[in-house]
């Protein structure tokens, strides 16, 4: 609680106003319970938002939206390519940066705005489809060292604690919404491989995803990642990846570049109450197997359909999801004994784990990444842009005298031209403060300008708007 203080002008004044208040009351006030949580939550969204940024990404493919269950980012349609819209945090003041897996999948550039004013083009380190994570870094080193936020951990979460969500809905940068943490252990939603979700009431809109899920501390505990609605748009049901899958997938990709985890080769399922009375055995307890992959270590093991696997390690198994967890944790090469049930009678196997091999798309993912961080940056001349003369009918209407201008005919989306916001319709006017009178004129003085990281244009929008625009290439 902060205390109230008052200042007055001279000793006199004070001795009487003390006088006055101790005849009254010997009490301190105490403060609104509703004003001090405001200010709790001033403090956290004063200390965390300039570590969330915003992520926009040129998308070859849209991403595939489940129904009812729908990634919290924001797919503009553009034809091809696809404007992705998410947000990111900030983990490493060099620029290492984790979002979501479907922000950046299958995106041709990464752009990373930190505020209405900065930005800049990111590359893939790595990803996880399984658990919808990945991790992007700066093409170039920041200048300065940025905030970075800090991880909490999810495992002292609680029904009923306060959450704040961080992120950038509908593309609107650093927004902040709070709630409280409504469930945990969300799984068996069908959107991920792996579910473990934080479930939460805070305000997750559009273009939330990869923002922070904070703690009361302002801690991430989470990562946003999807919402339930039948509409599109916040219902009250938000979903974030839990921090401890978070970190761990985090430290996986900067260290290899992928996710690595156990696998025994099986495909296991919930028990219910029909099952279990025929399998004669507790339907809360242990997971069906269902599927054994050939040459699998569970195949190598002796390991049949219709074991039902209620031990692992010194685990007692309760679901399928837990199973996959566990084994997902366990190191390859470690030898793991394994309860069952074979025909109502116990029975011990030892498996061999191995690595989890990885899909086809897990490989692509990373030769991606692996190609971006080559990748070469846009030459001067590429910015995105096609010119042509100015029509007489237009350079009346604009009142422009003629000779005089290049029109903007069209934009690349995901170019440089596109990122400092020229449209079609525009007329340069000037470029590196030279005059330009037609589109030949233009690329001419282009291409006689002296390489450089910014060039800037003078254009005109409409009939009365005239205004400097810069072409950062960095971004681009």
């Amino acid at each position: 609680m902060v205390n109230l203080r008052f200042f007055l002008p001279s000793a006199l004044g004070f001795s009487l106003f003390a006088a006055t208040v101790s005849s009254v009351s010997t009490e301190t006030p105490k403060k609104n319970i509703l004003i001090q949580a405001s200010e709790e939550l001033h403090q956290i969204a004063k200390r965390t938002t300039p570590s969330v940024v915003s992520i926009t990404s040129i998308k070859t493919q849209d991403f595939q939206n489940k129904i009812h269950f729908q990634p919290s980012s924001e797919l503009e349609d553009l034809d091809q390519p696809a404007l992705g819209l998410g947000s990111g945090v900030i983990i490493r003041s060099d620029g290492l940066i984790l979002t979501n897996h479907h922000v950046v999948q299958n995106a041709d550039r990464v752009t990373v705005a930190f505020d209405e004013k900065h930005k800049s083009t990111a590359h893939l380190v790595g990803a996880d489809p399984k658990t919808d994570l990945a991790v992007i870094k700066l093409d170039r080193s920041p200048t300065y060292q940025l905030p970075t936020l800090k991880f909490g951990d999810s495992d002292q979460l609680q029904v009923g604690d306060w959450t704040v969500a961080v992120g950038s809905p509908y593309g609107l940068s650093q927004s902040v919404t709070s709630g409280i943490v409504s469930a945990m252990g969300r799984g068996r939603l069908g959107m991920l491989d792996i579910e473990d979700f934080i479930q939460t009431d805070a305000a997750i809109n559009p273009g939330n995803s990869g923002g922070p899920l904070l703690n009361s501390n302002g801690e991430m505990i989470g990562v946003n990642t999807a919402i339930f609605s039948q509409s599109g748009g916040f219902s009250g049901i938000g979903f974030a990846i839990p921090s401890k899958i978070a970190k761990k997938v985090l430290n996986e990709i900067v260290s290899h570049g992928y996710v690595t985890r156990g696998w025994i080769g099986i495909i296991a399922q919930d028990l219910d109450e029909d099952l279990a009375k025929y399998f004669k055995t507790s339907h809360d307890q242990g997971a069906l197997v269902s599927e054994i992959q050939a040459n699998s270590p569970a195949a190598h093991a002796a390991m049949k359909i219709g074991d039902i696997i209620t031990q692992y390690g010194d685990k007692k198994i309760n679901s399928a999801g837990q199973l996959k967890s566990l084994v997902a944790e366990t190191k390859s090469s470690d030898q793991i004994p394994i309860q069952i049930l074979r025909n109502g009678k116990p029975k011990k196997l030892y498996v061999a784990i191995k690595e989890q091999p990885r899909s086809p798309e897990m490989k692509q993912t990373q030769l991606a990444g692996k190609a971006a961080q080559n990748k070469k940056h846009n030459s001067p001349l590429d910015f995105g842009i096609a010119v042509q003369d100015i029509p007489l009918e237009i350079s009346r209407l604009l009142n422009i005298p003629s000779p005089g201008g290049a029109l903007i005919t069209s934009i690349k989306a995901g170019s440089p031209a596109f990122d400092a916001g020229l449209i079609p319709g525009d007329v340069i006017l000037a470029a590196n403060q030279q005059g330009i009178e037609n589109s030949k004129d233009f690329t001419d003085t282009i291409k006689k300008s002296k390489s450089s990281e910014i060039t800037l244009l003078y254009i005109q929008r409409g009939p009365d708007e005239k205004v400097f625009v810069p072409i950062n290439m960095n971004v681009g």
